[in-house]
């Protein structure tokens, strides 16, 4: 037969050592979101292809809208668009940003939750789509942006590194 000392010993780890009901939601959430960004991929998929069509390079790989430069910004603009329209109003707490990676000279895709500071990564790399590096791009003639070209994760940025305490972008 338990004591009353054990049974409050018990009580108390079952308190530090249990997840809470915001973890439980948190991380329910962050599967449905994940879940939900994987059921899209073939849509990002075409919204980045349509911005690649769309994309004009001379024989020098000079563009009249970009430049020499590359399409990432615009590729991540386009799969922001795609997922804010097929976004189901239950994950209406997950918003899109495109954010530009200056160590890379690339930009991606994320969504970010403001209540749970929990932020996702929907990356599509630039040799997808692209040659080149820096400042200076090519298309990348036998591209292929498929689903399995995305990576969904975590990011090199924890949320508090991103937003501040409202929830607003830092400047980099």
């Amino acid at each position: 037969m338990r004591n009353k000392d054990q049974i409050l010993l018990e009580q108390l780890y079952s308190e530090m050592y249990s997840e809470s009901d915001e973890d439980i939601m948190a991380e329910e959430s962050v599967k449905k979101i994940t879940q939900f960004l994987k059921s899209i991929l073939p849509q990002l998929a075409d919204a980045a292809e349509e911005v690649y069509n769309n994309w004009e390079q001379d024989e020098e790989g000079y563009s009249h809208e970009y430049g020499h430069g590359g399409i990432c910004d615009r590729v991540a603009d386009a799969m922001a668009s795609k997922y804010d329209q097929l976004r189901p109003s239950d994950l209406s707490d997950w918003e899109s940003f495109t954010m530009y990676k200056e160590y890379e000279c690339h930009t991606d895709f994320y969504v970010v939750n403001h209540k749970l500071k929990e932020v996702i990564e929907i990356g599509l790399p630039p040799h997808a789509y692209e040659t080149g590096g820096g400042y200076n791009w090519r298309k990348n003639e036998e591209h292929n942006i498929v689903p399995s070209s995305f990576h969904i994760g975590g990011m090199y940025l924890d949320y508090e590194n991103i937003f501040d305490e409202e929830g607003n972008m830092r400047e980099f």
